[in-house]
This record gives C-alpha cells, structure tokens and sequence, in this order.
C-alpha cells in the first residue's frame, strides 16, 4: 500500500465486477481524490455492508447495469468518449491470426470445432452429451475438439480421435486459440473463457449457458442477429449465481440434443 500511496494519484477504479474487501481497500486506501467502482449487484453480497463500501468511494459505475459487456463498452465510452468497439468480427484480435500455427496442426481444411468443458466441470452441458454430438457430426464433418491436458486426459475415458474427430488438447496461445476457432464453420461451447474468445471472431457459435449467471456475461441479446446464438432450459430459478437447489442443474442438462445437432447442421449445410 505504501507504494501506492507513493505514486498520488488522482484517480483510481476498482473494475473488479464482484467486488471484496481486498479491492476496496486498496482503492480506498491508495491516497486517490477520486474513487470510482462498479456496482456489486451480486445477490450472495452482504447488503448492509456493501452499501457502508459504497459510500466511502466519489461515484458508483453503472449500478443498474447487469451484464459485464454492457458495463466494458459504457467504460471505453467514458474513458475514450467514442463509441465502443465492435464485439462480433472486430479487428481487435484480427492482427493476431496464426495461420502458420494451423499449418502446422496440420487441420483439415474444413471443421466444427466444440469446447465440451469449462473451469467448473458442473457448468457444463455434460461430457455425455458432448460426445453424442461429436459422434453426430463426425458424420457430416470434421470435428477438433479443444481443451486443456487435464480435459484430455477426461475425455480419452470415453472417446478417441478418429478420421473425422481432432483432438486439440494443450497450453495454446491467445492467437493460436482464436486462430484455430476463427477458421472453423461453427464453434460450440459452454459458458467458459473459450467461449469469450470466441465471441471475437465471425464465425457462427452456439454457446449452452444455463441460468446460473444468466445476463451477467451471456446471454448478449443483441449478438443473436450475429449468428451467435445461446441456449437453456428456462427455470423460475435463474440467476442463482450458481447455487443450486436442484439435484441437478436441468436448465444445463435439459437442452435438447437433437434441437443443437438440427442448429448446427443449418447453419454448416
């Protein structure tokens, strides 16, 4: 913190979108005229205390606003005064294509590819399910399939590559990621980080949500007349933050199968 101090500044922002109390403090203590924050709509917060917080900071940022994209593009305004970029098909990653990477994968020219994982094994649409639409596809296509060492070691329990069926498993690049996703027909996925990346480029996406945190990153209603496209099994219980009260989580595991193999062979044939 004394370093901090020590640099006076004028201005701080905690950007941090679930706010604790290690971020207040360091903006709160750092010697700052002005202090800035997002508002912490999390429900699982403690509201007493968080409004005590609130009050000790210059202004809160969007308070009323849920989903973490809206809140980036209203900062860049803030901060640039221009219109934010463009979130489907931007040149923001468009300098780092890696063709040289895939030529050296050694692809087939033409594949889907699926994420079937995400950091929380219990926010996906179910490795089950995930292998009966690679087996699907792999009827009408290539499909590489993408994840992390760990998720191979997962998925070689009950599928192995074949003609048609790539795996992709490993420690990837930023541009290497983007580079094999943005040459695919279609991308499919779950709520995950590989998802966010694959909001970046152009191609069609089918991203399996559930309702966990529904709004707060996914779905982006306006992304939909992109050829990005989100699915779930509505529930009177959305936007739980995760903590279910059901024996499993349905508005994940109750998509329909044949409704996401129909979707993915219109948008590829």
């Amino acid at each position: 913190m004394r370093k901090i101090r020590e640099l006076k500044l004028q201005t701080a922002y905690n950007l941090n979108s679930a706010r604790g109390i290690s971020s207040d403090e360091i903006i709160l203590c750092s010697g700052a005229k002005n202090t800035f924050c997002y508002g912490n709509n999390w429900r699982t917060s403690t509201k007493l205390f968080e409004t005590t917080i609130d009050g000790y900071y210059s202004k809160i940022l969007f308070k009323e606003v849920l989903n973490e994209y809206d809140r980036i593009g209203m900062l860049i305004n803030l901060f640039s005064k221009t219109q934010a970029i463009k979130i489907r098909g931007s040149k923001f990653l468009g300098n780092v294509k890696n063709s040289k990477f895939l030529s050296r994968k050694n692809l087939p020219g033409c594949y889907i590819v699926i994420a079937p994982f995400a950091s929380d094994p219990q926010r996906t649409w179910g490795i089950d399910k995930y292998v009966w639409l690679i087996l699907e596809i792999s009827k009408l296509t290539n499909v590489v399939v993408i994840g992390s060492k760990l998720e191979k070691k997962l998925i070689e329990k009950i599928l192995n590559p074949s003609e048609n069926i790539w795996f992709e498993f490993g420690t990837f690049s930023l541009s290497e990621i983007y580079t094999l996703v943005s040459f695919a027909k279609v991308f499919v996925g779950n709520d995950s980080g590989l998802s966010h990346i694959a909001i970046k480029t152009s191609i069609p996406l089918m991203i399996l949500i559930g309702g966990g945190a529904f709004n707060r990153y996914f779905p982006i209603h306006h992304l939909e007349n992109e050829q990005c496209y989100f699915y779930y099994y509505k529930l009177d219980c959305f936007s739980c933050e995760w903590k279910c009260h059901l024996d499993k989580r349905y508005c994940l595991t109750n998509i329909d199968k044949l409704e996401i193999l129909n979707k993915i062979k219109v948008l590829f044939l």
